[in-house]
C-alpha cells in the first residue's frame, strides 16, 4: 500500500455519499453558500469528483456538475421561486445496473417527487415516489433505482411533480432523459 495524497473538502460541511462510479470516487457533500459564516448549516449540495491514477485527483469542473469557472449548481434558496425537478445524476445516456443512484433537486407541491423508469416499449419496469423541497424552498432528494431486465436496452428514466391542478395551472416540472439498463449479472 501507498498513500495517495489527500484532498481538502471544506470546514464543517456535511458528507451526504461517498461511492466509486465510472472509475471516479465521487463525494457527494452540503457546503455553505460564498461568504456564509461557518454557524450556518451547510445547505449547497456539491459533488466532487476524483481520479486514483497514481495519485489522488480532482476532475475538471467543466466535466457537467458546473462550468469552467468551477461554479456548482446549488440546491438551495438562491434558485427562482418556482416548481423544480432537476436530476443531476445519472446523466443522459449513461449506462445503469440495478441499484442505481438518482439524485437532484426539487421544489414541488407538498415536497412530492415522482418517479418511474419506462422500458423501451414505454411500460413502466420501476416506479415509487421520493420527498424533495416544497413550500419552504428547494431541497435535495436521492432514491435507488431497482430494475429486472434481461437485455441490454434503451430506457427513459422520468422524475417528475404530479399535475395537482389537472391542468389548470402551468406545466408542472419533469426530468426525463435516456439511460441504457444493462442486464442483471
Amino acid at each position: 500500500m501507498r498513500d495517495a495524497g489527500a484532498v481538502f473538502l471544506g470546514d464543517r460541511i456535511r458528507i451526504l455519499r461517498v461511492a466509486i462510479e465510472s472509475q471516479q470516487i465521487v463525494v457527494e457533500l452540503l457546503a455553505r453558500p460564498p461568504g456564509a459564516p461557518f454557524a450556518e448549516e451547510p445547505s449547497v449540495e456539491v459533488t466532487r469528483r476524483f481520479t486514483l491514477r497514481g495519485a489522488l485527483a480532482e476532475v475538471g469542473a467543466a466535466d457537467g456538475d458546473g462550468d469552467a469557472t468551477g461554479e456548482t449548481f446549488a440546491c438551495d434558496a438562491s434558485l427562482p421561486d418556482a416548481a423544480i425537478v432537476i436530476v443531476r445524476v445519472p446523466r443522459s445516456g449513461e449506462g445503469v445496473a440495478s441499484g442505481f443512484e438518482v439524485s437532484g433537486c426539487s421544489r414541488t407541491f407538498e415536497g412530492g417527487v415522482n418517479w418511474r423508469l419506462l422500458d423501451r416499449m414505454v411500460a413502466a419496469i420501476a416506479e415509487w415516489f421520493t420527498m424533495g423541497g416544497g413550500l419552504d424552498g428547494p431541497l435535495p432528494f436521492a432514491f435507488t433505482v431497482e430494475f429486472n431486465t434481461a437485455e441490454r436496452q434503451m430506457a427513459h428514466r422520468e422524475v417528475f411533480e404530479e399535475d395537482v391542478s389537472n391542468g389548470e395551472g402551468f406545466p408542472p416540472s419533469r426530468d426525463v432523459v435516456p439511460l441504457l439498463l444493462e442486464p442483471g449479472s
